[in-house]
């Protein structure tokens, strides 16, 4: 797929974040609608396969210690204590796109709070995860946070298979541009990675043009669900 094809895959998706939804009147947790439409094929791109193969071996994208295909069931019962209220202390919904349910929770991921959303298949099994950040940072330590991270997952999981707008932990960047390219809209930052399995880890920072926000999102799809 060509790199702006996968592009306006995944700003459509963005963009559709957290709006329209049917839902109880007061939502603190709202679902992803639009969800990333799965891939037709099971094998990776071929313009992907030269960069899966210098995943450092055995060295598996995950989040966490879940497993895709982890039930529904289970994920509820860890994460939503007897006490927990649907709609106030986290959300629940079904039919999420080409997701049969979704679980939202606060979480907090690389020290901060982040909104995280558990997708799964008609099976009941987990395939998606998205985070996204729900901290009121300022510009310069949202993108301070995006890069550490995007450097932690390059550590991880070896050069990353996509890239876009030029900056990140694989080239040579002039901080103060970066900030004013992404806070003014111009540019959004994005990385793909991609291990051995499928697995699919995408980071992107971008300006949301509805809310004026920076937005800070990490999503791990299996490979059925790839850009």
């Amino acid at each position: 797929m060509k790199l702006r094809r996968k592009k306006a895959i995944v700003l459509s998706f963005i963009a559709s974040l957290l709006l329209c939804a049917c839902s109880p009147p007061v939502q603190l947790f709202q679902p992803a609608n639009e969800p990333i439409t799965p891939a037709n094929t099971a094998d990776p791109p071929p313009d992907i396969t030269d960069a899966i193969e210098n995943v450092p071996e055995g060295r598996l994208i995950t989040f966490r210690d879940y497993a895709w295909g982890e039930d529904f069931s289970r994920i509820l019962s860890e994460k939503a204590s007897v006490d927990m209220q649907i709609g106030t202390d986290y959300g629940y919904y079904e039919n999420i796109g080409s997701f049969s349910k979704e679980l939202v929770f606060t979480e907090e991921y690389a020290d901060y709070q982040f909104r995280t959303y558990y997708d799964f298949d008609k099976g009941d099994r987990l395939v998606s995860i998205m985070l996204v950040l729900h901290q009121n940072l300022p510009v310069d330590d949202t993108v301070s946070l995006y890069l550490s991270i995007t450097e932690e997952f390059t550590r991880l999981y070896g050069p990353c298979v996509m890239a876009e707008d030029g900056y990140g932990p694989e080239g040579d960047y002039n901080l103060e541009d970066y900030l004013s390219e992404i806070e003014s809209g111009r540019s959004q930052s994005m990385f793909v990675w991609t291990d051995s399995a499928g697995t699919q880890l995408l980071t992107e920072c971008r300006l949301n043009s509805e809310t004026d926000m920076l937005e800070l999102i990490i999503i791990f799809n299996t490979k059925e669900y790839a850009i």
